[in-house]
């Protein structure tokens, strides 16, 4: 899966290039375009390696893809000054198939200017093992155009030895004097404990200090794109591992086929592969013929048929079984991501948080962005505002931030926790037809819904009770959590920065024609406060059509006005993403009634009393189940039952 942080502004370590940059469940092109790596979070399994068979020859020992569109780059560093360096590990796990063989060289992808071209021209490339000294280095140019392979060979190989431990390659330069995207990833993800990225600024003479904790680099990005070339007579040659899966939603006995991302791990090149499909009820295996030999090294993608004969929620877990007719032995040869198999489903509602601030200059950009999806998507989008360092910060959000692997930099929206993005300069025209790629991804459906039951006004307690039933459309054991977010609009007046005044960086939707210090700006969608991130927990064993009920005292002391909503929220507990969600309008001053609109019931909690319409037999309990008057009540939370219905009101 893939993640996109494309920020142009912030004190985060690393902002991705204005023009495009891996992006998570999908990648994001500039004129707007998603292809999609994978509709759900992949999981990839792990083995104890295998004695490979062997041959003489040259290999391209490689973890990374293809480039992605455009790329990253470091904040922190200074144009024409700072001296950057870029490297990737190869584990140990690996190289002990290679056990006496040579590393004799590296290939490095030419970072982009967004124009094609590429001016980070003279680097030094460098092996290392401990990201302190180097084993090699040589100097060399790289091409001007962008993304474009070079092959660069050491003047002094290395052999690998007995017992090798991870090698990290990689190469340094100074920042050239323009803006340019000189860390160029694959844009598929790695595992969070392997080193596929690492970046930081150093000196000509040393590695950056903090190179050894991963300098920075999201696993989320993917791989840098960065190979090694070696040469032995005991070179492993038929494995493969898969990279990346994408599995569409399906229904109940409908043929389908599921999209593979199978990598080159041996010398040889890959004419075929054997896959093993596993659901929890049914495997199969076929023999996949690729259209074209697959090089060592490169990356393929291949369809793979399966079908599903009944509902389903769960993994499929996909394994590479052979190469070329021959057992596969590479370390890493299953992934599994998961399948969501039913007949009917429900509306699905998009939640769209965004991390902005008054004194963030390029989030007008989100801002405007908001404004279409409430006005393109009235019903079907909603959005949050999470402030971070003003006046409006949300500090339970906090898990949150930590969980997107935020850097600090803003604006970072992410849509149902799965696409993200960021700001960009003269873009306006397409944001529009970008929302629409966003909402085509997700799909007007989902297998589960979220309605509110219930929800009473806290007068001045700064607490509100809300209530929510969810429903499954097919039975499941994936973990869900529901959590739930309270809102505020017409929040300010504030002074809200802007980079977009006087059409410097493009239209955006008015803002530039507004100063660069925007004074009495007035805000919507503000997070004021987030449930137990990321939730709690539903039971593990979930029934199709059986409602599961949810309830919680939500505080809103944070809510400085009347008018606020609460949104609940639906979440796949696997792969973090949010599933459905619905939202309710509430008073903060007012009285909130509660309806059961089949039998025409209204309950309401007013001053010191309860009052109860569409019914003369109602009965008032206190959460301890004590029998209660319906008038001279203390301030607090009541039971009541009216028409065989249960209700929860808060009395003020």
């Amino acid at each position: 899966m893939k993640r996109s942080i494309l920020a142009l502004a912030g004190a985060a370590l690393l902002a991705a290039g204005a023009m495009a940059g891996p992006v998570q469940r999908g990648t994001l092109s500039p004129d707007g375009r998603f292809s999609v790596s994978g509709t759900l979070a992949t999981k990839t399994a792990t083995v104890a390696p295998q004695k490979a068979a062997t041959r003489a020859g040259t290999y391209t020992m490689a973890y990374c893809g293809e480039p992605t569109d455009g790329g990253l780059y470091l904040t922190n560093a200074q144009l024409n000054k700072s001296i950057v360096y870029i490297g990737q590990e190869f584990r140990a796990s690996d190289l002990r198939n290679l056990v006496g063989s040579k590393i004799v060289g590296i290939k490095i992808a030419s970072p982009s200017n967004g124009n094609g071209g590429n001016q980070c021209v003279n680097i030094s490339a460098w092996l290392t093992k401990d990201l302190k000294e180097r084993i090699t280095q040589v100097d060399a140019k790289l091409s001007t155009t962008e993304h474009a392979w070079n092959t660069i060979m050491f003047e002094t190989p290395y052999e690998i030895p007995e017992n090798p431990e991870s090698i990290y390659g990689g190469f340094y330069f100074r920042v050239p004097a323009t803006e340019c995207y000189y860390i160029v990833v694959d844009g598929i993800p790695t595992p969070e404990t392997v080193n596929n990225g690492i970046a930081g600024l150093g000196t000509g003479n040393a590695f950056p200090a903090d190179f050894a904790n991963g300098g920075g680099f999201s696993s989320l990005y993917g791989s840098i794109c960065i190979q090694l070339i070696v040469e032995g007579d005991n070179l492993p040659v038929d494995m493969a591992s898969p990279s990346a899966i994408e599995i569409p939603q399906i229904t109940p006995g409908q043929k389908s086929a599921y999209k593979l991302t199978v990598a080159n791990r041996g010398s040889n090149a890959i004419e075929s592969v054997t896959i093993e499909t596993a659901l929890t009820n049914a495997t199969s295996t076929q023999e996949i013929k690729l259209d074209k030999a697959l090089e060592s090294g490169m990356n393929t993608v291949i369809t793979v048929p399966f079908t599903s004969e009944t509902a389903y929620l769960g993994n499929l877990t996909s394994t590479i079984t052979k190469v070329n007719g021959k057992v596969n032995v590479y370390s890493v040869k299953s992934t599994s991501a998961i399948l969501t198999c039913y007949a009917e489903g429900f509306k699905r509602v998009t939640v769209m948080e965004d991390a902005t601030g008054t004194w963030c200059m390029w989030c007008p950009y989100a801002i405007v962005l908001t404004e279409m999806a409430n006005e393109n998507y009235p019903d079907r989008i909603i959005p949050i505002a999470v402030h971070y360092n003003d006046q409006m910060a949300c500090q339970s959000y906090s898990d949150w931030y930590t969980a997107m692997q935020f850097t600090g930099s803003v604006p970072y929206y992410i849509f149902n926790r799965m696409i993200s993005g960021g700001a960009y300069r003269n873009y306006y025209d397409k944001m529009g037809k970008y929302l629409d790629d966003v909402m085509a991804l997700f799909g007007d459906e989902s297998y589960c819904k979220v309605e509110f039951a219930e929800a009473a006004g806290s007068g001045n307690n700064n607490e509100i009770y809300v209530e929510t039933n969810t429903t499954f459309s097919v039975n499941t054991e994936i973990p869900h959590n529901i959590t739930y977010v309270v809102l505020e609009d017409n929040v300010g007046p504030y002074t809200q920065q802007n980079a977009y005044a006087g059409g410097a960086n493009g239209k955006m939707g008015g803002f530039e024609n507004k100063d660069q210090k925007i004074e009495g700006y007035m805000y919507n969608d503000v997070a004021r406060y987030i449930d137990k991130y990321p939730g709690n927990s539903f039971p593990n064993k979930i029934e199709a059509n059986n409602p599961l009920n949810s309830w919680e005292n939500i505080a809103v002391k944070n809510v400085k006005g009347d008018d606020m909503r609460v949104v609940a929220i639906v979440t796949n507990a696997i792969t973090g993403e949010i599933v459905n969600a619905a939202q309710k309008s509430l008073k903060k001053s007012g009285v909130q009634n509660v309806i059961d609109s089949e039998n025409a019931v209204s309950v309401y909690g007013g001053n010191g009393e309860v009052i109860v319409k569409g019914s003369d037999n109602a009965e008032v309990y206190t959460l301890d189940g004590r029998r209660a008057s319906t008038t001279g009540l203390a301030s607090g939370l009541y039971i009541v039952r009216a028409a065989g219905k249960t209700f929860k009101v808060m009395v003020k």
